[in-house]
């Protein structure tokens, strides 16, 4: 009889407890008030290179979020193109002049919608391959503004790989592929820049030769292969990759299916073409000078 009781009145506490909880999220949630927009974004801006296909015309998806309750009818919202963030594309030595990409002749710009009861949106940009890109980086950067639906959120930097803000910017361009970020753990324009001592110096010999044998482990591992595929890209392109990769997430399939053959390749390669015009990039050495050594990536199968 007392344990029924202590059971009834520890019951009548929890749903005290639970009904002042409710009453303060309803007192804490303005029902009147605009549901704010967002997304979420990497300290830097995500680059898109014709380089390495065939396209016409390619597509970057931006992932729009909302903070409020979904609603029963589709509501638009409002954006505003910016210039570029910066006036030239810094890689390493190189520099590149940047753009401000033009709606209907450099891309075709998505409907900007919330659809029926949903809080996000993914919003497909359809890049296009102009005369002006092989030369050039464009731009497109957007901001959230307010209309009578929605607010823009303000920018939160809490989370460095998750930063929270209503702009948004890609950049994309034909030509030579880029250094992309992933290759090298350095910051920025120094004497370290496209470097990782797994893959040596970038240049873009290197960088066509790791994606063909990326691409040569649909053949040889096709499983592999569609979860890689879903992680990083085709093209080991999507925007979120992290910086080495190869080195820190399964580094034993990368050093097997690519490093390994990328580095015995171009060893090969140099020790039969030592005149060739890319044989004194790298020097093949298990440790040496930070920059300059290129180490055998068998270390990464231990």
């Amino acid at each position: 009889m007392k344990n029924n009781i202590l059971t009834i009145i520890f019951s009548l506490i929890s749903f005290i407890l639970l009904l002042s909880s409710c009453e303060g999220t309803w007192i804490m949630y303005d029902t009147s008030q605009k549901d704010h927009l967002y997304m979420e974004n990497l300290p830097s801006a995500p680059v898109v290179s014709f380089a390495l296909v065939a396209d016409q015309e390619l597509t970057h998806d931006v992932k729009v979020k909302m903070m409020g309750m979904p609603v029963e009818q589709d509501r638009q919202f409002t954006v505003e193109y910016l210039e570029p963030s910066a006036s030239a594309y810094q890689s390493g030595e190189t520099s590149v002049e940047i753009y401000k990409a033009q709606a209907g002749t450099d891309f075709e710009a998505p409907s900007f919608v919330i659809p029926a009861g949903a809080v996000e949106t993914t919003l497909s940009f359809k890049l296009k391959r102009t005369e002006s890109v092989k030369t050039k980086f464009a731009s497109i950067r957007f901001r959230i503004v307010e209309n009578d639906e929605f607010l823009p959120m303000a920018q939160d930097s809490t989370d460095i790989d998750a930063i929270v803000s209503s702009e948004y910017e890609v950049l994309f361009n034909d030509g030579d592929p880029v250094c992309p970020a992933w290759w090298d753990s350095s910051s920025g324009s120094t004497d370290l820049f496209g470097w990782n001592m797994n893959v040596g110096k970038f240049y873009v010999a290197k960088y066509r030769k790791f994606l063909e044998l990326y691409h040569e482990i649909e053949t040889s591992n096709p499983a592999i292969f569609e979860q890689l595929v879903e992680k990083y890209g085709y093209n080991l392109d999507k925007p979120d990759i992290e910086t080495v990769f190869f080195q820190k997430t399964d580094p034993a399939i990368w050093a097997t299916y690519v490093l390994i053959p990328l580095y015995n390749y171009f060893k090969d390669l140099y020790a039969q073409n030592p005149e060739h015009p890319d044989a004194t990039i790298d020097t093949f050495a298990d440790k040496g000078t930070a920059g300059t050594y290129w180490k055998d990536p068998v270390g990464l199968l231990k």
